[in-house]
C-alpha cells in the first residue's frame, strides 16, 4: 500500500496543475526558458531583480513571487562546497533579519542537491517564516546553466496559498531550461 502512495504521489507531482505558456529568457549570455502559470505575470528589470514572476492577484492577501537572477559567480564548484558546508550560516542570516522585523522562523527545509532535466545542478534551501504581515515560505534554488552560469531563485509564498501556489512554483522553477552554450576556447 505504501508503494502504490509513493507511486501516485510522484506521478501527481509532475502533473502540471494549470496552463503554462513557454516564455524565453536571456541574461549575461545564457539563453533558457521557462513554463509561466496562467494568471502569472513576469516582468523584466523590477525594483533591482533581473526578472520577477508575480503570482494571480487576489483579495485576501499577497502574491507568490519568483525572482531570477545571474550571480556572477564564477568557480561554482567552491561556491556549491561552500553552501553546503555553511547552512548554519544561511539559518543565522535569515534568524538576522527576522530580529529586525519583529518575525520569527518556523521551520527550516534540509538543504538538497538535485538534477532537474534541463538543468545540470540545483541546490535548495528554505525556510517558512512569520513576521507582522502573516506568514511566509521562501526558497532558495541555486541553478548552474550553460555549464557555467549560476543562477539565484527566490520564491516567497504566502502561507494561506501555499497548498496551491508551492506546487505551481515548483513546476515553474522545474520547467526552467538551460540552452546549451558552445564554449569559446582560445585559439593558437
Amino acid at each position: 500500500m505504501n508503494k502504490i502512495l509513493l507511486i501516485l504521489t510522484i506521478f501527481l507531482w509532475n502533473i502540471p496543475l494549470t496552463k503554462a505558456e513557454v516564455k524565453s529568457y536571456s541574461m549575461e549570455n545564457q539563453k533558457f526558458s521557462i513554463s509561466l502559470p496562467e494568471q502569472w505575470t513576469a516582468i523584466e528589470d523590477f525594483a533591482g531583480s533581473p526578472l520577477v514572476f508575480f503570482g494571480p492577484e487576489n483579495k485576501d492577501g499577497p502574491r507568490s513571487v519568483v525572482t531570477i537572477s545571474p550571480t556572477g559567480v564564477e568557480d561554482t564548484k567552491h561556491f556549491f562546497e561552500g553552501m553546503k558546508k555553511n547552512v548554519a550560516g544561511y539559518k543565522v542570516g535569515r534568524e538576522d533579519w527576522l530580529k529586525g522585523t519583529f518575525g520569527e522562523s518556523i521551520d527550516y527545509d534540509q538543504y538538497k542537491e538535485v538534477k532537474w532535466s534541463g538543468i545540470e545542478k540545483a541546490h535548495l534551501l528554505g525556510y517558512h517564516y512569520e513576521i507582522p504581515s502573516g506568514k511566509y515560505y521562501e526558497r532558495s534554488v541555486y541553478i548552474l546553466c550553460g555549464g557555467n552560469k549560476l543562477f539565484y531563485i527566490k520564491s516567497l509564498v504566502p502561507e494561506q496559498f501555499e497548498s496551491t501556489q508551492n506546487i505551481l512554483v515548483d513546476h515553474t522553477i522545474k520547467s526552467l531550461k538551460c540552452e546549451k552554450t558552445a564554449v569559446k576556447t582560445a585559439s593558437n
